[in-house]
């Protein structure tokens, strides 16, 4: 060996190289290698999100559109990339990498001692001194000139000091996590014009590149127009004080969504790896250590133990609890900003509908105005003009009597009954105000489109090595609803305007100067017999002129209602949306806060005299119970003594008691004028929204059930059971929607009740198409014929027949309808509950059916969501009153003296007792819902405890009057001949009977017969339950 090799040798080259290969080249590509996986669940989300943008580019032209589209389709995607990252964590991934590229590494390196290892060196101990000369003596009088020999295990030093110490490891994280979060959150960031506080609708739409697409950013959705054109007319706009167009509103991240996306892409692809000089320190300090230790391994200068590194031990110990703690605080961080992002474009996305509505009420607030004020004043205008030049061309200074009379008769029927009609037309002018109302209803439904609750940061700050961050839960969508409906809507409500009250008003004044020109033309007609310094032509022109001017004065009080009321509908609500906005992007949550908990104060604050009646009941309660008992066990000893005495009466009904609760009924559909949005949401001649359709737990998977059968070529069919009222036909409705969107569906509805085989032919042919059937075996031979099969849905199969040994003609000709046709057609049918319970009985119908679904088994929880569910989306409040047997509760007043909190209490008490009533039937639920709004204002609902009807005590539960009600009960609607058949009696018996029933709000009139009142349906079906003659 020469000298050149031994001092390579001495210089540990193979070990340097050993390592020098690892942390310059092996352990870079490693950390690349993570790196791509850690950011590909964020970087793919954030090239498919560009890819979907290049794609709507060619479809839209507004890019703010396009923004808000493209974030309501994707968020889903970046929930899911962060879960993604979740699942599996970054610090295990590059961990369990590193574990095996360890296990690659040479276990050892046989390397020459280096003379540093036989001399003393500066900073050795005198035990390390004193071994080396041990070594050097040993060395010299062994003779041996060769250096001795050293293994070095390299890696487990390796190993080692990169599993021991992972602070490289908390600093990668961290700054690749800061790296993720400050890419998001670029999307949360205003141009730097709007940060100084000024508004989306007054922003330059220059952006600070001057490009073409910040141009494109701020247009309306017109001409397109350059960067400076488009500056100097919203500055001219602004500076004018015009409103902005009705497409102009924005939220300025989501405005610039586009532009940031286009960034953070050209960023990604023009870094390959995250620099990190803070890391390269970190590794080059582990570097130099591993040199030192594996220089100094197997000698006597060696102070560390070496553990042995183990792939399968390594890779069982846990990461540090430190750096678990590190990273889930990035992937939090990563949330909030996530939902942040999302709350922004929630806000977008309602602002887009906003303007769709606002466009459609200014078009009917255009109308409005031009129908029933520009077009009737112009044309008045216009006709008294005529009149003018008419008489200017007579050339006479007096009037004659045929001239007069044609005017005025022209003043009349021309001008004053048509014009007027027009102005004064209450019931038209009532649909645009409306329309109005539908399009702000609709505004309010829209959002339970907002998240119901979210977690945001109150405090977010990007820093090292973990993120500050302090969370507010928020209500979100009570919070947002409160704040637009507050803010805006209520202010926008056309009955706040009063707009059919000022057309009136109007209409007034018109009527005043129409009666200016009839008297100016009759006084000059007059004045030719009278001396007079004006010529009678100049006194009839005179009062025109000043009428025409009195009209153009009535234009000009229309033009500053209309423009005053178009203002706060163009700027009322983005100004609400931007505040919205801008509060959740500085995070100043306690504002919307602050709010609610004033109402909550409001609401429950306890006044002084209910403080003293808290005292007064609370010291009167042990004597009032007291009293109870002893008034009990008198009036137990009084009913003993009175069957053995004699003198027991039987407790009579005043005819007073009998009044009021008949007054009570019939006056049942006289509700107060409540609120169109709840009217809408609440009474029955409304469709519902299927967001509002609630259905027992599996009603529509048993339906979907049959019907996957029947394509399968299976004869089955499906019976929908309820109560009447239950919602049979919704279910009907919204099960087509779901299942049978590619079907033919065909519709059946027995709207009256009939019972012979041709009358129910008759509604089937009419139905399918088909003429000249007479028999049901006709009808059964043309659908036999029919090539594609198709769906049938029937409602109110308890219409086809009466009770009656002449009745059942009909719907035994269905039985064998359904029966003869279930290879070809699906049948829906939809039938009463306590008539179904009859024909099963009657003649086993439950074998015609293969699937039975029942409608009206809601549960206590079902129908309180069911109202709860309408009620929230009008954003009004509710306060519930206690009935007077809650009050004197012990109960209630020990929640009232403790906490003072009872509307969560009576709340429940409420809709326990509804849920009592209803008994899954939800039309019976909302009909007592309504019933029980006692008044509201325009914040609250006043809610008075339930009044359930006594039937026995409005009517005497005779046999005539129980028989009658349970033919109601099982057939739904009955005339008088059809009742007559029904109960074997006489025609004048059935007229007498209905009318007796009718007179006491028992039962109500409709196009085809009678019915039951809704408010009593379920106290009678109880009643008739009771005496075992309904089942």
């Amino acid at each position: 060996m020469n000298r050149h090799d031994t001092d390579k040798d001495n210089d540990y080259s193979d070990l340097h190289r050993h390592i020098n290969l690892f942390f310059g080249e092996t352990f870079p590509a490693l950390i690349r290698e993570a790196d791509s996986r850690f950011q590909h669940p964020l970087r793919n989300w954030l090239r498919e999100t560009y890819k979907e943008l290049l794609r709507l580019r060619k479809e839209k032209k507004d890019t703010y559109e396009r923004s808000v589209e493209i974030l309501h389709s994707n968020l889903p995607g970046l929930r899911r990339a962060i879960s993604e990252m979740e699942s599996k964590p970054m610090a295990d991934e590059i961990r369990n990498m590193l574990i095996s590229e360890l296990d690659e590494l040479p276990g050892s390196i046989e390397q020459n001692q280096s003379e540093e290892r036989f001399n003393a060196a500066e900073g050795d101990s005198p035990y390390i001194i004193l071994r080396k000369l041990v070594k050097r003596t040993a060395r010299k009088f062994s003779g041996e000139k060769k250096y001795q020999t050293q293994v070095i295990p390299v890696r487990d030093i390796i190993a080692q000091e990169l599993l021991e110490d992972m602070g490289w490891l908390q600093i990668w994280i961290s700054e690749s996590y800061l790296d993720q979060s400050e890419i998001l959150e670029l999307f949360l960031e205003k141009p730097e014009e709007n940060q100084e506080g000024e508004g989306a609708s007054d922003q330059d739409p220059d952006s600070d590149n001057g490009s073409e697409k910040g141009d494109e950013h701020h247009s309306n959705g017109e001409e397109e127009e350059s960067g400076e054109a488009v500056k100097e007319s919203k500055k001219s706009k602004k500076q004018s004080g015009e409103a902005p167009e009705a497409n102009s509103f924005r939220i300025e991240v989501i405005d610039e969504f586009e532009q940031h996306l286009e960034q953070v892409i050209k960023r990604i692809e023009s870094t390959e790896i995250l620099q990190n000089e803070n890391l390269d320190e970190y590794l080059e300090m582990i570097r130099n250590r591993v040199i030192r230790r594996c220089e100094r391994a197997g000698t006597v200068e060696e102070r560390k133990t070496i553990r042995p590194f183990k792939k399968n031990d390594a890779l069982d110990e846990p990461v540090p609890g430190k750096i678990k703690e590190q990273e889930s605080a990035w992937l939090t961080c990563l949330k909030s900003i996530r939902n942040d992002l999302q709350i922004q474009n929630e806000i977008a996305d309602y602002g887009i509908e906003a303007v769709d509505a606002r466009k459609n009420m200014l078009s009917e607030l255009h109308n409005f105005f031009r129908d029933f004020g520009y077009l009737p004043i112009e044309q008045t205008i216009s006709a008294s003009r005529e009149m003018s030049e008419q008489l200017k061309k007579t050339g006479k200074s007096s009037l004659t009597a045929k001239l007069t009379d044609d005017l005025r008769d022209k003043l009349k029927s021309d001008i004053q009954d048509e014009a007027l009609s027009k102005m004064n037309d209450e019931e038209a002018m009532k649909k645009f105000v409306t329309s109005i109302q539908e399009e702000l209803s609709d505004l309010q439904l829209e959002q339970s489109g907002f998240t119901e609750t979210i977690r945001l940061a109150e405090k977010r700050e990007l820093s090292l090595p973990a993120p500050k961050i302090r969370f507010d839960e928020l209500n979100w969508r009570s919070l947002a609803s409160r704040h637009i409906q507050e803010k805006a809507l209520r202010e926008m409500n056309p009955e706040k305007a009063d707009l059919i009250g000022f057309m009136k008003q109007i209409s007034e004044k018109m009527t005043e100067n129409l009666q200016i020109v009839d008297v100016n033309l009759a006084a000059a007609y007059e004045s030719k017999d009278h001396e007079a310094e004006e010529r009678p032509l100049d006194i009839a022109l005179g009062g025109i002129e000043r009428a025409i001017s009195q009209f153009e004065e009535l234009i000009r009080q229309i033009r500053d209602k209309q423009n005053g009321y178009e203002k706060l509908i163009r700027e009322r609500l983005d100004k609400t949306l931007h505040d919205l906005a801008d509060t959740m992007l500085s995070r100043e949550y306690d504002a919307f806060e602050i709010q609610d908990k004033a109402l909550q104060v409001k609401e429950t604050a306890l006044k002084w005299t209910d403080k003293l009646e808290i005292i007064a009941g609370d010291a009167l309660e042990k004597s009032r119970v007291l009293w109870r008992f002893l008034m009990q066990k008198l009036k137990k000893g009084r009913a003993v003594a009175g069957r053995f005495l004699g003198f027991t009466k039987e407790e009579g009904i005043s005819s007073k008691e009998k009044r009021s609760l008949s007054e009570y009924l019939t006056k049942s559909d006289q509700n107060l004028e409540l609120p169109f949005i709840y009217r809408r949401l609440f009474e029955p001649g409304f469709e519902i929204d299927s967001r509002f359709n609630i259905t027992p737990d599996g009603f529509y998977t048993t339906m979907e059930g049959a019907y996957a059968s029947w394509k399968e070529g299976l004869e089955t069919n499906v019976l929908i059971l309820g109560e009447r009222g239950s919602g049979k036909t919704n279910a009907v409705r919204f099960s087509e929607e779901k299942l049978f969107e590619k079907e033919d569906v065909v519709h059946v509805v027995f709207d009256r009740t009939f019972c012979d085989e041709k009358t129910l032919v008759s509604y089937f042919s009419e139905a399918l198409g088909y003429s000249g059937l007479e028999t049901v075996e006709d009808l059964i031979e043309k659908i036999g014929n029919r090539r594609k099969r198709i769906v049938i849905a029937v409602e109110n199969l308890q219409n086809t027949y009466i009770r009656n040994m002449h009745g059942f003609s009909a719907i035994e000709a269905f039985w064998v309808l359904i029966s003869s046709t279930k290879k070809n057609i699906f049948w829906m049918v939809t039938i009463s509950r306590y008539t179904w319970k009859f024909f099963e009985k009657m003649s086993s119908a439950d074998q015609y059916f293969s699937h039975i679904d029942e409608i009206d088994t809601l549960t206590a929880e079902q129908v309180r969501k069911a109202v709860m569910v309408r009620h929230k989306s009008t954003g009004f409040q509710l306060l519930f009153e206690p009935a007077q047997s809650v009050k004197n509760s012990r109960a209630y007043k020990k929640l009232i003296n403790s906490s003072g909190n009872d509307q969560e209490y009576l709340a429940d008490y409420y809709f326990e007792k509804l849920a009592n009533i209803a008994e899954g039937n939800m039309s019976v639920a909302t009909i007592f819902w309504m019933q029980s709004i006692k008044e509201f204002d325009d914040k609250r609902m006043v809610i008075a405890p339930i009044e359930v009807a006594d039937v026995d005590r409005l009517e005497v539960p005779s046999r005539n009057v129980l028989f009658t009600l349970a033919a109601f009960a099982l057939h739904d609607t009955l005339n008088e001949e059809q009742l007559a058949m029904a109960l074997h009696e006489d025609l004048n018996d059935s007229r007498l009977m209905i009318a007796r029933l009718r007179s006491k709000g028992i039962l109500q009139a409709t196009d085809h017969g009678y019915r039951m009142n809704q408010l009593v349906y379920r106290q009678i079906i109880r009643m008739l339950k009771r005496r075992n003659i309904l089942h």
